[in-house]
């Protein structure tokens, strides 16, 4: 008589429990970051606004500041965009500070009146912390207590 037939599924489900215990860690290593992340570590740049307008659709809101800069900063919080048609005018100094690599605005001051604040999120980040360490406790106790699996055998 044959053994029976283990399915694929079965067979690896102790490689996809630590593929998704891998994955846990990942998003509380992210979570942990964004927590810890202050204004202080986001690059500023200070200049006179050269140029600023709403493009595509009506966003992103993209401001320019030197001329010679092919760098355009924008943001994509609408309920800014007003205040900005307003305030971010050809010829006034302003401070950003946005993301290395998009060039996003994470805060914005124009003459030294802070037009958009920068914003945390934190609760964003606090609910993949617990999501992501109980799926990953979950997932470590199974890890733990079927390591039989690991070779596929049945119990």
């Amino acid at each position: 008589m044959t053994a029976p037939k283990k399915s694929l599924l079965y067979r690896t489900a102790y490689l996809r429990a630590i593929g998704t215990l891998c994955g846990c860690i990942g998003v509380i290593v992210i979570a942990v970051v964004n927590l810890s992340k202050d204004i202080n570590d986001y690059p500023v740049t200070v200049g006179k606004i050269y140029e600023s307008h709403l493009r595509w659709n009506n966003t992103p809101f993209s401001i320019k500041l030197n001329k010679s800069s092919h760098l355009w900063y924008r943001t994509y919080i609408e309920e800014y965009f007003d205040i900005l048609q307003e305030k971010a005018v050809a010829g006034k100094s302003a401070k950003i500070w946005y993301e290395k690599d998009s060039h996003e605005i994470v805060q914005l001051t124009i003459e030294d009146e802070m037009i958009i604040p920068y914003y945390k999120n934190v609760m964003m980040a606090i609910i993949f912390l617990v999501l992501g360490t109980i799926i990953g406790i979950i997932t470590l106790l199974y890890l733990i207590k079927n390591s039989s699996h690991l070779y596929g055998k049945l119990e």
